[in-house]
């Protein structure tokens, strides 16, 4: 058996070579350099004390091969513990051993979404397509008790997921039960819609006739609102539905209710619709955002809410939950861009929209975060947080809290980086963009140049 299980690593590991050598009259596609890095690093993480003097060899050139020596000697270090690899072949390594950065740097730019979670968490029977998170056990368990809970959770940390999670309990339970999604724009309404119907397009044939899947209804625009199971809004319809007397069937059947961006309730001219329709609302909610300034009040207040129909209705009250997830552990899949005019410089004329994309940190309006610092939402991915430092760098290349973030230094002791420790930089990247907003005016002007695309300095 251990003879197999060496054969069958070094198969693996040949493959990864032929398929490198393939590549060798072009620079190696990031594809398979991602897979040949993965694969490398695996072998050694898995089979350690297991695999043989010629397979550790060739795992060490392999990844020298990529371009990643410093990388590579980490490596041969490590298997240095167990079975020491020739003089040669380590004096080889050592020559070059100044190329960390290239590494930490290629993981940063190209490997964000596979950066592995540390904390271990074990399959739940609900979910076959990747382990939730505990935070999202926590909602889903409410939901299956059909109870309320408001979730604070950064974007980009699975809240999406949740709300699918909620539709397919009602799409499962019985065609007449009605699920509502309130947005509360009209672009946000028929990008739900379009997600929803991508989602669940295989349980449109699931459906009694007269029956559809989802519906949308606002202000200038409605399809099927009543004869859908999952109908997406915006909170002024919904208050007309639930208060008007020709649509009390249809409000009975109404069975969940998931309210997105709940902290739009704060506004100054929106937000007594947000109230009523909690107040109006008979059936389990969820209460979605990712920017509630203190969630334990606000989850307190609308208990005292549901004491107060309690009361009026003569019923035993039910119990809001509030899950808060702060971290977000999740890679941030969602990329920012802009609309910009292609104008022509002699002329001033408009040849067409551009698609530029948009960091982050051009956002967020710098006044703001030198009063209040970034906004708790703001998240960024490995690469952009790698983007972001490169250009404060060419700005304060001799600062020294500057220079300690420098990916070499940073992940110095790291083969693979983790998401804890990607997570660690992207808070020291974002704090560092603070203190040097705070610090003088010419930084502010500095940081403007770093945050703005391009196409707008």
């Amino acid at each position: 058996n251990r003879s197999s299980d060496h054969k069958a690593r070094q198969a693996k590991l040949n493959m990864c070579q032929k398929e490198l050598e393939s590549c060798r009259s072009e620079a190696p596609a990031q594809f398979w350099k991602i897979h040949l890095f993965l694969s490398c690093h695996s072998l050694v993480d898995e089979h350690l004390l297991t695999i043989n003097k010629k397979l550790r060899r060739d795992i060490v050139h392999t990844v020298k091969s990529l371009g990643f020596v410093g990388n590579a000697r980490m490596i041969e270090k490590e298997l240095e513990k167990w079975l020491p690899s020739s003089t040669k072949a380590r004096q080889a390594i050592t020559e070059d051993a100044d190329n960390d950065s290239t590494c930490c740097r290629f993981q940063l730019s190209f490997m964000g979404h596979l950066m592995e979670n540390k904390e271990k968490l074990e399959p739940d029977s609900r979910i076959q397509a990747f382990v939730p998170d505990m935070w999202q056990r926590k909602v889903m368990d409410c939901v299956d008790k059909n109870e309320s809970v408001v979730v604070s959770a950064p974007t980009s940390s699975g809240k999406t997921f949740i709300s699918f999670y909620c539709m397919e309990k009602i799409l499962r339970s019985s065609p007449d039960n009605v699920l509502v999604y309130v947005s509360p724009t009209k672009a946000l309404v028929n990008q739900v819609a379009a997600m929803v119907y991508a989602q669940f397009a295989h349980r449109k044939t699931d459906l009694p006739p007269g029956k559809t899947l989802c519906g949308v209804f606002t202000r200038d625009y409605r399809l099927q609102p009543q004869s859908c199971q999952i109908l997406v809004t915006v909170p002024e319809v919904l208050d007309i539905l639930m208060l008007s007397t020709v649509t009390q069937e249809w409000v009975r059947s109404i069975k969940y209710v998931i309210f997105d961006e709940i902290h739009c309730l704060s506004e100054e001219h929106r937000g007594t619709v947000w109230e009523r329709l909690l107040l109006l609302v008979s059936c389990p909610f969820l209460a979605l955002s990712a920017t509630i300034g203190n969630p334990e009040s606000f989850r307190g207040w609308i208990q005292k809410t549901e004491l107060a129909k309690a009361e009026a209705a003569s019923v035993k009250a039910s119990r809001i939950h509030l899950v808060v997830h702060e971290n977000a552990d999740r890679h941030a899949y969602l990329q920012k861009y802009i609309v910009a005019p292609d104008r022509d410089p002699g002329q001033g004329k408009v040849h067409g929209p551009d698609i530029v994309s948009c960091h982050p940190a051009g956002t967020v309006i710098l006044q703001r975060v030198i009063e209040r610092g970034l906004p708790k939402d703001f998240t960024m991915s490995t690469s952009e947080a790698l983007h972001l430092y490169d250009e404060i760098r060419q700005h304060f290349p001799k600062l020294p809290s500057v220079s300690a973030l420098a990916p070499e230094l940073f992940f110095r002791n790291l083969r693979v980086i983790g998401r804890d420790e990607a997570r660690q930089y992207k808070r020291k990247v974002s704090q560092l963009l603070e203190d040097l907003s705070r610090s003088s005016a010419e930084n502010v002007e500095c940081i403007r140049n770093v945050a703005v695309p391009k196409t707008e300095r």
